[in-house]
Order: structure tokens, then sequence, then C-alpha cells
């Protein structure tokens, strides 16, 4: 699973863990672990982004859906 995860942010770049769980088919839970795992392994870092646009549509909700999220990306070597 590491390497499909990998081969994922090769192929995108970056992404969140929802939308690298959604598209290998995982368990929301065990994608974090194996994203964990891979930071440890020092293969991707994790970051916070707030550039997203707001997933409810409202351009200007405070609620904590429209809070920054954690991307993760390949580290280059």
């Amino acid at each position: 699973m590491l390497s499909q995860i990998l081969r994922y942010l090769k192929t995108h770049g970056e992404a969140s863990a929802s939308e690298i769980a959604i598209a290998l088919k995982m368990d929301h839970q065990r994608t974090l672990t194996l994203l964990d795992e891979l930071i440890t392994k020092k293969r991707i870092e994790k970051y916070k982004t707030d550039k997203l646009p707001c997933p409810c549509g409202c351009r200007g909700c405070t609620t904590d859906s429209c809070s920054s999220i954690d991307i993760y990306k390949i580290i280059e070597v």
C-alpha cells in the first residue's frame, strides 16, 4: 500500500489524505497511518493549506469544514 500511495503522489504531485483514500479505495484512518509511516521514513512531507476553495461553496464561512487541511507530497531528493 505504501508504494501505491507514493505512486499516486508522484502522479498527482500532492493530495489530501481524503483524496488518496478515495482514489485508492482505502479506509481513511488506514490512509493516515500509512501517510504517517511515509513521513517517518522521510519519503513524503505534510503541510497545511488554506488556499483551497471552501468545500461548502459559501466563500467565507467560519465552520470547521472550511479550515485548512493537511496536504501530502513527495520529498524531492
